[in-house]
């Protein structure tokens, strides 16, 4: 990362050299990077007080957002907002009940489970080949790893 965080800053000094004539000098820290490639989980333990876990490949703050084991592969999920949820919930069979799209955005400890444990279940039953057919296109984050 702090590569890329380097490159950027090359290309803004470039950018800036080319408008006005005048080099830069590039600074770049292995520490500072890796604090702001954490700044969400450095916000959820200032924000609780709870000690940081592994997530391998789920997302701390946004479900479903994670892989998941299908009958002949695996699928990656980011659903990163209120209507891709809609979408895919539909996309799964049938809306998710109100009790998980409700503790979705507001208590998502508890719906977090639940909201997995039901894709899991579902997804599991179909193959990531069926779950890929009409996906693309449509605005419906779903990866298929074949």
């Amino acid at each position: 990362m702090t590569g890329m965080y380097a490159t950027v800053g090359m290309l803004a000094a470039l950018t800036h050299r080319d408008r006005t004539g005048e080099g830069q000098y590039i600074d770049m820290a292995l520490l500072d990077v890796q604090v702001a490639m954490l700044a969400n989980m450095n916000t959820n333990f200032l924000a609780s007080g709870k000690p940081l876990v592994r997530w391998g490949n789920a997302h701390p703050n946004i479900v479903p957002y994670q892989t998941f084991q299908t009958s002949d592969g695996w699928i990656i999920v980011a659903v990163g907002n209120d209507g891709q949820f809609r979408k895919s919930s539909k996309r799964v069979g049938g809306p998710i009940s109100p009790m998980i799209r409700g503790l979705r955005p507001i208590h998502r400890e508890c719906g977090t489970g639940m909201c997995s444990c039901r894709f899991s279940r579902i997804w599991f039953g179909r193959g990531a080949s069926t779950m890929a057919r009409g996906t693309r296109g449509r605005g419906r984050p779903l990866w298929v790893d074949q």
